[in-house]
């Protein structure tokens, strides 16, 4: 067992490590790495992406305040010796509202995506923990009472995501003055947002369900004008689309992402395919005129899910290859924004959007290096006059430009 862990549990499955905080979560912490760990051959050898973050911790290229990642690293460096057949580190801590309770989620979302190629990294806290809890049976009456009576553990109405609030604001889905709504977008706030998301993010798989449902593409498809009924003819085409010289192959459409209903304005991904080159996961938001969303409120959907998508990145891919037989998947997933050209062409060359194109290549190039994700926007053509209404797919492959 790994020094200092807080629990181990064993099984026939997966082995979890548990490193619990509670009061000292709310303390500045200073660990680092002693020059020992990156001198000893094979230490990280299956764990490249831990080790990076290492590195940047001890150059200070990194910083977590509040969040102890050295001791989270230094625990999946014992787990990965010990624990051959893989293993997954878990995070319990307690939430005090408050600005520091927003930088630890932060920091937790960062350090999430940072190693979640190496090994599955969660995060609960001990007010969530309590309420899991409650759905069993209790050793013994009224204990469960006494650990929240004792922790005060009642848990707190849950926030919204970062990324639903953000993309709820109404100056992000309003077509007059859309360039300048565009250029105030902070590019450092919607990463702390993103962050944050990740670690907030549900995770249907704790409530017991799944991300894929079983759809089978049946239903009313009289209205070609609606992105739901083109996700399901897509998807019930068969073959793959593409989108900007890449072939994707859709796996699913209308992929739930909710755990529970409180999860408000979390959406469904209205497509989610890979790229069958390289073997990356694609969420695309598809967006028919006349519908009004503005590409930035599409954008901001879009990155929503991708944040949701990022915090179960692993409970997804082993769901995927079970569903789909598809594994070895590369991440992150990459996100598309995709319309029918009457979509686009409403925004084409009108004063009150100005010029919004240019405004948006500049957001989107420096979130890409901001959240190391691909985003494209891609225009479907005329979709109408490719519509089979009865067969609810289309006629022919469905090809994409870039725009």
């Amino acid at each position: 067992m790994p020094p200092h862990l807080d629990a181990l549990l064993t099984g026939p499955g997966q082995t979890v490590g548990i490193e619990a905080k509670f009061l000292e979560t709310y303390t500045i912490k200073s660990g680092s790495f002693a020059d020992s760990y990156f001198s000893t051959p094979d230490l990280w050898k299956n764990l490249p992406n831990a080790r990076h973050l290492a590195l940047q911790i001890r150059d200070g290229e990194q910083e977590f305040r509040f969040l102890q990642a050295d001791q989270l690293l230094k625990h999946a460096l014992g787990l990965s010796k010990n624990q051959h057949a893989g293993f997954r580190l878990a995070l319990v801590w307690y939430r005090v509202e408050g600005r520091v309770a927003t930088q630890v989620e932060e920091e937790i979302g960062r350090f999430a995506r940072a190693v979640s190629s190496d090994f599955d990294f969660s995060a609960i806290t001990y007010q969530e923990l309590a309420a899991d809890l409650a759905r069993l049976q209790e050793p013994t009456p009224g204990y469960l009472d006494y650990l929240a009576d004792r922790y005060q553990l009642q848990p707190a109405p849950r926030d919204e995501l970062p990324l639903v609030l953000i993309g709820n604001d109404p100056t992000m889905n309003r077509r007059g003055g859309l360039e300048d709504a565009i250029r105030r977008v902070d590019v450092a706030d919607l990463r702390v947002a993103f962050s944050r998301t990740v670690a907030m993010a549900p995770q249907r798989p704790r409530a017991g369900k799944t991300y894929f449902v079983g759809h089978s593409g049946a239903g009313d498809m009289s209205n070609m004008r609606s992105e739901r009924v083109l996700a399901k003819a897509i998807f019930n085409s068969g073959g793959p689309i593409e989108i900007g010289g890449r072939s994707i192959v859709i796996i699913d459409y209308e992929v739930p992402l909710r755990s529970q209903r409180a999860d408000s304005g979390v959406g469904e991904i209205d497509l989610l395919g890979f790229d069958a080159a390289n073997r990356r996961l694609c969420i695309i938001e598809l967006k028919v005129a006349p519908n009004a969303d503005t590409p930035l409120k599409g954008l901001l959907q879009a990155l929503r899910y991708s944040a949701i998508v990022d915090a179960n990145r692993h409970a997804i891919e082993r769901q995927v290859e079970h569903e789909f037989r598809v594994a070895d998947l590369n991440w992150p997933a990459s996100v598309v924004v995709a319309a029918d050209s009457a979509y686009w062409d409403s925004l084409r060359g009108t004063p009150e959007t100005g010029d919004w194109l240019a405004a948006m290549r500049i957001l989107t190039s420096d979130l890409e290096s901001h959240l190391n994700l691909e985003i494209a926007f891609a225009d479907f053509g005329e979709l109408a006059a490719d519509a089979v209404i009865g067969s609810a797919q289309l006629r022919s492959r469905l090809v994409a430009t870039l725009i």
